[in-house]
């Protein structure tokens, strides 16, 4: 008997530290807005959790407080899924790693993180991280967890039951790459499908959302706010982490001293799990303001010139920049700054706005950023002579010869297309 008791003990730690790490995972990549509610709702389960914040003060002053709305569905649908998850599953093991696989979707609802990782992070074995992803994709919006457009739009046909649903999943399945080539017709030869219920199938499958979170409306008016702060002292940069705003929690000691003098053993076990969940929520919170900060200095640092407004273009700085420096996990820089906001002498930007990739090119000092040579490409067209407006051959030229940097034309045309400006005979045309 003594013998079971210490298995299950053993069992339960190994358990609570699988949570922690998923409550890290969580806590690092939400925004200000996002950690208060989320905390708020851990703290209906906790009695041991108090959370303080003065977020609602702060948002209903706009004007004094620094908060700005936007558009922006991610925050609903995360928070949407979250629900579905806490009313209709139970506290299981399964149960956490649904919730930590929630921790990995990107804004758009696709879980884009290999599975072989997903798997090492949470610590489950294959069985259980396939029921944990089929009870993901089964929640709404139809399409979540997909891990791609294919696996997108098969989730979404396979909710309906009828005959032409059932036809366009096995279209999905079996021949997605006839339909990406627009090879409709060779496949309903193959499969002996008429033309009436070829056009349906079409119809059908075009009509599907290539996000999951395409339909889906916010029930709310959502808010950023800006968590660090730049401000110039003449030639200096300082970097400050705002705290206005940021929830805190405390630990309810009077409540904790009066229910642990319980003799009841299941009442000191639920208080021992609770009390272990607030350090890891406590601990987690302090590494996201730590890695936030970090990661921020190196990005200011790195920007210096565009911040000082000395150039009008980003330098090139990837993830794997800023991980290598701090020596950490590529996803671990990205989720720490997933809907981040810093407050800049030049505006307020969300942190992934200062990491430029660098355009696939050589320049003779250093690489160049995509962000300069698209900031250039549209210079030299917003200067050029209508009459004789400048071909992409021309502008390969230009960069080459007066500013150090070689690029191929299908570059030059890459970019100009991403800014919608048209080619050089459409512009002549135009003007």
């Amino acid at each position: 008997m003594e013998q079971n008791i210490a298995l299950y003990q053993k069992q339960a730690q190994q358990l609570n530290l699988s949570q922690g790490l998923q409550q890290s995972l969580l806590i690092l990549q939400l925004d200000v807005i996002d950690l208060t509610k989320y905390l708020e709702e851990r703290s209906l389960e906790n009695p041991l959790i108090e959370v303080k914040s003065n977020l609602d003060s702060l948002m209903s002053s706009s004007a004094e407080s620094r908060t700005f709305q936007i558009a922006d569905k991610h925050e609903s649908l995360f928070h949407y899924v979250l629900e579905q998850i806490q009313l209709t599953m139970r506290p299981t093991k399964l149960r956490k790693i649904v919730l930590g696989l929630v921790a990995y979707l990107d804004s758009s609802g696709y879980l884009l993180t290999s599975d072989q990782e997903l798997k090492t992070t949470l610590k489950t074995d294959d069985t259980q991280f396939k029921d944990a992803l089929e009870l993901l994709q089964q929640l709404d919006p139809p399409g979540i967890g997909a891990r791609s457009l294919q696996e997108c739009l098969v989730l979404q046909a396979e909710r309906d039951a009828d005959k032409i649903a059932k036809m366009a999943v096995m279209f999905l399945k079996e021949h997605f790459e006839a339909i990406l080539a627009n090879k409709w017709q060779s496949v309903a030869t193959a499969l002996q499908i008429s033309p009436s219920d070829l056009a349906k199938i079409q119809r059908y499958i075009r009509n599907l959302s290539p996000t999951p979170n395409t339909n889906f409306v916010p029930d709310k008016t959502p808010y950023i706010y800006p968590e660090l702060s730049v401000e110039r002292n003449g030639t200096h940069l300082s970097l400050t982490l705002l705290n206005n705003g940021q929830p805190s929690i405390n630990f309810a000691q009077e409540i904790y001293q009066r229910l642990v003098q319980a003799n009841d053993q299941r009442t000191r076990a639920f208080l021992s799990e609770k009390k272990q969940e607030y350090i890891s929520i406590r601990q987690a919170i302090v590494n996201r303001k730590r890695t936030l900060f970090r990661i921020s200095e190196i990005i200011v640092a790195h920007q210096y010139a565009y911040l000082t407004k000395k150039q009008n273009y980003l330098e090139p700085l990837l993830l794997r920049d800023i991980a290598q420096q701090l020596q950490i996990n590529e996803s671990t820089v990205s989720r720490a700054i997933k809907d981040k906001y810093i407050q800049t002498p030049v505006g307020i930007f969300a942190l992934r706005h200062f990491l430029s990739k660098r355009s696939n090119l050589h320049h003779y000092e250093h690489s160049a950023s995509s962000d300069q040579v698209l900031k250039l490409l549209k210079d030299l067209i917003s200067h050029e002579n209508p009459s004789h407006p400048l071909s992409d051959e021309k502008i390969v030229d230009i960069l080459q010869n007066k500013s150090n940097i070689q690029v191929a034309r299908r570059t030059i045309a890459k970019y100009r297309q991403k800014a919608g400006i048209a080619n050089a005979r459409q512009r002549k045309t135009q003007k």
